[in-house]
């Protein structure tokens, strides 16, 4: 195929979406409110009232390494669950974005920055195109993860642990003493090349190695 015919082909797909998200965008007026409001269970129907609930509104472009749309810019607007797992959400419409989705996360800290670890995720753009408010209810089918995430913030209870913790981020492994002379823990950061040993919760050691990248 020619490069001239290539950019022809190019452009009239990217007018064609530019054309269907403004068409699909008339529903609402900039400014207006979006709200997106439900609840949060496990898959025992167990209501999750300790997770965050993100709105991830995003703006996709066509591109030619995908030959479709991708993901070119996103904002997260986040929202906690009350009691009963219960999330509300507003945003202010702008067509500039053509993607919506409800994410269920916590909030961690990961190479000692904040961020999210994402337990749940699904798209509810065609939803929120059929009108305000959009009730829709989240469900974590594996709460493995999140449960692993909940036992280890249960068990930062020294100093030392939330300190190292806010410094290094959410260990990549843990290892406990199997014993009486082995540390209680042992937090390993392997792309840092650092392993913290903690017994009763009190810094002992601090082993250096080369680090190790994930492949």
């Amino acid at each position: 195929m020619r490069p001239s015919l290539l950019r022809i082909l190019t452009a009239a797909v990217a007018l064609s979406l530019v054309a269907a998200g403004v068409a699909a965008g008339r529903t609402y007026k900039k400014g207006d409110e979006v709200v997106f409001t439900g609840q949060v269970r496990d898959a025992a129907g167990k209501a999750l009232n300790d997770v965050t609930v993100l709105l991830e509104v995003s703006r996709r472009a066509f591109t030619l390494r995908k030959w479709g749309r991708e993901k070119v810019a996103t904002l997260q607007v986040p929202g906690p669950t009350d009691p009963r797992g219960n999330y509300r959400i507003v945003w202010q419409w702008d067509r500039y974005y053509d993607m919506f989705e409800l994410v269920v996360a916590m909030g961690v800290r990961r190479d000692g920055e904040d961020t999210y670890q994402v337990f749940h995720r699904i798209d509810l753009t065609g939803n929120v195109l059929e009108g305000s408010p959009v009730v829709f209810p989240l469900v974590v089918e594996d709460t493995t993860d999140l449960e692993r995430l909940r036992a280890f913030f249960k068990s930062l209870k020294s100093e030392d642990e939330k300190r190292i913790y806010q410094e290094m981020g959410l260990p990549e492994r843990i290892d406990r003493g199997e014993a009486d002379y082995d540390p209680d823990r042992s937090w390993w950061y392997f792309k840092a090349g650092k392993v913290y040993r903690f017994r009763d919760g009190k810094l002992e050691k601090v082993t250096h190695f080369d680090p190790v990248e994930e492949e």
